[in-house]
């Protein structure tokens, strides 16, 4: 399955000049948004992507596995107050795990279970997750105190203040949850999105399978189709028109009776070259605005099997690294049994490290291994290394959106349709904790095309 070939997608010469509905974007949201589309009986429905495949930051390597989502996770207590989003998410979470069935994937449950180093000596789980309780309160009352503010304020603030609980911080509020430093992080939105406790790994990748849902949507897909302006009012005509440069270099101007925009907030509101036209009103402009994308990016080293099985690690393993001199960094060891060890990285560090070659990712990741005794000598066993720098990937300019500190209400903003004829989706559209997962990504996408 990982080898599968893309179903044949649209060419350049096929794509017409008007159609009921044309869908920017074939990552999750896109595709979650036309495969709904198509089950409503819409027919006349066109997909553009600028890259040359289709799931957006959700993509799988034969050796690498997801260099983009990994996990789909599965539970998470908020879920509660809200019983219909809920019930919505858990519906879509069956759908994801139906169709994996049917490919005859492989599903694991992570339960993310870390084990913790600070400076070379491991520290008890108890401690960790009594400071995240701890965090979580602290912050709460503040919150309610004092309203929003950046996350380092907020630190300022707390009772419980100490290098660990700075550390914890910049893990699970900070570039963890939004690959932004926590410095500049909203209180508000860090409260509202704390990462989930367990998630499903696929061992065909989760890329594999959003890929294969997209290829329902394949025909309908014109790939290598860079969209250029959006246009609420179009020239001469009563429909919204969308202005792209197709594959063989042609500039085609498409009407549709509405367009649904998946494209991220951070492109959208990109300045420099290639940047995207439109006539969007300015509050919407100003939500995109208020969320910029952070940087999250995977230093994926291939290990040699025999290395991993010494050590008796046979699935998914765990590790949260602080180094004292350096910062911190959380490292995932053979994932659903593949033989490798993904180190994540996020913050300003991951965009400098983008701008160096792979050789030195994989050296500044070691630098945090060696304060895991049971890696001390992983170096000799790296079969090869590939930097992931989605910052740089001109069609996401990051990872995942995190609204600025003030703009609690972005996302909603964001999703919000203009005038019933531009709709909105994509993760940076999504609430109630699964903003920046593929859950919520693939939902917006439902949730706008009905």
């Amino acid at each position: 399955m990982t080898g599968s070939k893309q179903t044949p997608t649209l060419p350049p010469s096929s794509i017409e000049a008007h159609y009921d509905a044309v869908i920017l974007g074939a990552g999750t949201a896109g595709i979650a948004a036309a495969r709904t589309l198509k089950a409503q009986g819409y027919k006349d429905i066109l997909i553009v992507e600028a890259r040359d495949r289709m799931g957006g930051r959700v993509h799988h390597h034969p050796v690498y596995q997801d260099l983009g989502a990994a996990w789909s996770h599965i539970n998470d207590p908020r879920l509660k107050s809200d019983s219909a989003y809920g019930q919505k998410l858990r519906d879509v979470r069956h759908n994801f795990v139906a169709e994996a069935g049917k490919r005859d994937y492989h599903i694991y449950w992570d339960r993310q279970d870390s084990h913790i180093y600070w400076d070379g000596k491991q520290v008890p789980r108890e401690q960790y997750f009594s400071y995240l309780s701890t965090a979580f309160d602290e912050l709460t009352e503040i919150h309610r105190n004092f309203g929003d503010m950046p996350m380092a304020e907020a630190f300022a603030r707390m009772k419980k203040h100490d290098s660990f609980m700075e550390w914890l911080l910049h893990m699970e509020f900070g570039w963890g949850s939004s690959g932004r430093d926590y410095e500049g992080v909203s209180l508000e939105a860090s409260l509202k999105h704390l990462s989930c406790a367990s998630g499903l790994l696929y061992r065909e990748g989760l890329g594999t399978l959003i890929k294969e849902l997209g290829d329902e949507v394949a025909p309908e897909t014109a790939l290598k189709t860079r969209v250029t302006g959006i246009y609420n009012h179009g020239a001469h005509s009563p429909y919204p028109m969308v202005e792209v440069v197709a594959a063989d270099g042609t500039k085609k101007t498409i009407t549709a009776k509405c367009i649904l925009n998946t494209i991220p907030p951070s492109v959208m509101t990109y300045k420099g070259p290639k940047a995207i036209e439109h006539d969007l009103p300015a509050w919407k402009t100003k939500a995109f605005e208020a969320l910029p994308s952070g940087a999250m990016n995977k230093i994926i080293m291939e290990i040699d099997p025999d290395y991993f099985d010494e050590k008796e690690i046979y699935f998914h393993r765990h590790y949260e690294v602080l180094d004292s001199k350096l910062g911190n960094m959380f490292f995932l060891a053979r994932p659903a049994g593949h033989s490798i060890i993904a180190g994540f990285v996020g913050g300003d560090q991951s965009i400098a490290l983008e701008k160096l070659d792979d050789a030195a990712a994989r050296d500044y990741a070691l630098k945090f291994l060696a304060n895991v005794p049971e890696f001390k000598d992983i170096k000799d066993h790296i079969r090869s290394v590939h930097f992931t720098r989605w910052h740089q990937d001109p069609y996401s300019r990051g990872a995942y959106s995190t609204p600025i500190v003030g703009a609690g209400d972005a996302r909603e903003k964001a999703f919000e349709p203009v005038d019933d004829k531009l709709f909105f989706a994509g993760e940076a559209c999504a609430h109630g904790g699964w903003e920046t997962h593929v859950y919520g990504a693939y939902e917006t996408g439902m949730r706008a095309a009905e």
